[in-house]
């Protein structure tokens, strides 16, 4: 420690100060009398103050004395070395946290004044009651997207200090008495416990341990059957209920679909060949299930007859359009009882030509195009 201009008696070295309850252990490595060698000091003692801000001379000092020691008179040109105390303070400030100032006073015949000072580098806890924990955070097991807090009660001097933790983790920003969770996620799952601190020392909670789960998907609402004609718009609709996000994966006769992974399917235009049985997977975390099947019938759409053309050579000419993909047989009455497949006619693409040969010499003649 530096020698302070103009003093005549220094302390110099390292100061010691610590305090276990009401018992204070305070001093200094050594303590010099640099006045001629023929002179003898006043009594010398130490003190320690405990002070709102740091002291550095130039007025009175302004706080609360807490320890006093004389250590003697000393002879000019000599020292005291190791000058350390233990005493129990038998008055408090009031609970709070203060600089401590060390002070070399000397007596003059009817107080003591001060020859030297110097600050303890560290804010010292003064009657600051530790913490300790009143009510210990509580373990829960809840399914995704619950609500729920962990919450610990502590006693000790404020401002109390939080910190939570995940498995031995800080958890940033979860420095407050409780830790909530808006919406629980099973990455949430854990031990979690709690440190409480104040200047007077620190203590950690028993562990509150998390478990959050998921809960397996079930189906409310199967895919229903329909029946359709061809070029209809068809679409399967599942409803499912859990934990969410789900995956879903649509099957044709027990073969999955590419690409068909939303809780609906749609089909634009049904043709022959989309008439099966559809299925969809539904699966989370926990799970999957597999909803029942609906059926797809897929008919033929009505033909329709073009104006007919007779001639007595051909007799009748009917065109008739039809849905592709089908088979069709064409008959024909002439009472609209009994009804005759005919065998003479041209099938193109989406059309049957029908040239009733027979029907040259008839009075009537009727036709009709039915997909067995």
């Amino acid at each position: 420690m530096p020698l302070r201009v103009g003093a005549q008696i220094l302390m110099s070295g390292t100061f010691y100060y610590s305090a276990v309850g009401n018992v204070v252990t305070y001093g200094v490595d050594r303590i010099t009398n640099y006045r001629p060698y023929y002179t003898t000091s006043g009594t010398l003692a130490i003190q320690g103050w405990a002070t709102s801000a740091p002291y550095y001379g130039g007025g009175s000092l302004v706080g609360y004395k807490l320890v006093e020691s004389p250590i003697g008179t000393l002879q000019g040109g000599y020292y005291f070395a190791n000058v350390i105390r233990t005493q129990t303070l038998t008055s408090l400030p009031p609970p709070g946290y203060y600089y401590i100032v060390f002070v070399l006073a000397e007596w003059n015949g009817s107080q003591y004044v001060t020859v030297d000072y110097g600050n303890f580098p560290a804010i010292q806890p003064i009657g600051v009651v530790a913490p300790s924990i009143l009510s210990q955070p509580q373990s829960y097991t809840v399914n995704v997207g619950q609500a729920l807090s962990l919450t610990v009660s502590a006693s000790g001097t404020a401002p109390l200090y939080y910190q939570w933790q995940k498995n031995g983790i800080a958890i940033s920003g979860a420095t407050g008495s409780s830790l909530s969770f808006g919406n629980a996620q099973t990455t949430d799952t854990g031990s979690y416990t709690v440190v409480v601190s104040n200047g007077a020392g620190a203590v950690t909670s028993a562990a509150a341990n998390l478990t959050v789960t998921a809960v397996g998907p079930g189906i409310t609402s199967n895919p229903t059957s329909q029946a359709v004609t061809a070029g209809a718009s068809v679409t399967f609709t599942v409803t499912a209920t859990g934990t969410p996000p789900f995956s879903y994966q649509w099957r044709k006769n027990g073969t999955d679909i590419s690409n068909a992974t939303g809780s609906s399917f749609n089909l634009p235009s049904a043709q022959a060949g989309d008439a099966a049985t559809y299925t969809v997977f539904v699966s989370n975390v926990a799970g999957s299930v597999l909803s029942s099947g609906a059926i797809l019938s897929v008919s033929a759409a009505r033909p329709t007859f073009s104006a007919p053309a007779w001639n007595r050579t051909n007799g009748f000419d009917h065109v008739v359009s039809i849905q592709s993909g089908f088979s069709y047989r064409v008959q024909m009455s002439t009472n609209f009882l009994v009804w005759t497949d005919l065998t003479n006619f041209t099938a193109v693409g989406s059309t049957i030509l029908i040239r009733d040969v027979g029907a040259t010499n008839l009075t009537r003649r009727f036709y009709r195009v039915v997909s067995p």
